[in-house]
């Protein structure tokens, strides 16, 4: 179960065709969560919902480090919901 009190979800949307699948997702999702995520000490769970066929983006989280924990159905569709923790990232 996650705390949504101490949780913070992003989205990640790379608009420039000529720059998918370079390998930029995962250097991207990784700063910004260090930058801006976790800067927030009261922050200690980054959660992350892909659609469950897009396999590129759900292979850029996991090398972030994002594992699974619960499939939705959401009003735009199912998700594939992701988290982090602090101490995972830092690990």
């Amino acid at each position: 179960m996650v705390n949504l009190k101490d949780s913070a979800g992003i989205d990640l949307f790379i608009g420039e065709a000529d720059l998918l699948y370079k390998g930029f997702g995962p250097l991207i999702i990784r700063r910004f969560v260090e930058k801006i995520v976790f800067a927030d000490t009261l922050i200690n769970v980054c959660i992350i919902d892909p659609e469950p066929e897009n396999g590129a983006a759900i292979r850029a989280y996991e090398k972030v480090g994002f594992r699974p924990f619960k499939s939705a159905d959401t009003l735009e569709g199912p998700v594939y919901l992701m988290k982090l923790s602090r101490a995972d990232f830092f690990e």
